[in-house]
């Protein structure tokens, strides 16, 4: 569904600089060779480097890249700008007001969605699109394709707007359990009450 949401296709070029054994890479990898994109391989060498690193993703004319706030904001002040750049996914830490408008300023010509996923869903099932007007709290967003989201209370009921409640994932992206942990798998997940299983 990635690639349909951004227009991923054979003129995209996507860096891939996290390790394939950590849930980006899937973005990272899967994403353009399925859909015919291109993988700009970033080595841990050119990533030490923030000015490196930075100038490898202009060199390239890198079009998507998915990052931690917390990277993005290492990389703050670069050299060369990046108007090549139609997209930028951040996800894995909150994302804040104030830096997602420094972003939003700075990057004015892509499109900057804030997106989430516990670590038992492959890999985002919630995004939201920044506008940067934002000024409380980033919201995470809606359920991504085939994906659904539930604020429910303590007895699985929906919550009202507003209610604080406990976040449940349903859908394509959610893991079937936990490996070799049968009790655990038991406790955390869950029949959906509002649906399919």
């Amino acid at each position: 569904a990635d690639g349909e949401e951004f227009g991923v296709g054979p003129h995209f070029r996507i860096p891939f600089y996290v390790s394939a054994a950590f849930d980006p890479s899937v973005v990272q990898i899967l994403l353009p060779l399925t859909h015919g994109a291109a993988v700009v391989v970033i080595s841990d060498a050119v990533r030490a480097s923030a000015s490196q690193f930075w100038n490898e993703i202009c060199r390239s004319k890198a079009n998507l890249i998915s990052f931690n706030p917390s990277v993005l904001a290492a990389l703050n002040d670069p050299a060369a700008e990046a108007a090549h750049l139609e997209h930028i996914i951040l996800g894995g830490e909150q994302l804040k007001p104030d830096f997602a408008s420094q972003v939003a300023k700075r990057f004015k010509g892509a499109r900057i969605t804030n997106r989430y996923g516990p670590t038992e869903a492959t890999v985002d099932a919630v995004a939201y699109v920044v506008d940067g007007s934002e000024s409380d709290a980033i919201p995470i967003g809606w359920p991504l394709e085939n994906h659904r989201a539930y604020v429910l209370d303590d007895c699985l009921q929906p919550v009202r707007i507003g209610e604080p409640g406990e976040l449940y994932i349903a859908g394509a992206g959610l893991a079937r359990g936990y490996l070799n942990r049968p009790g655990l798998t038991a406790q955390r997940f869950i029949a959906c009450p509002f649906g399919p299983p």
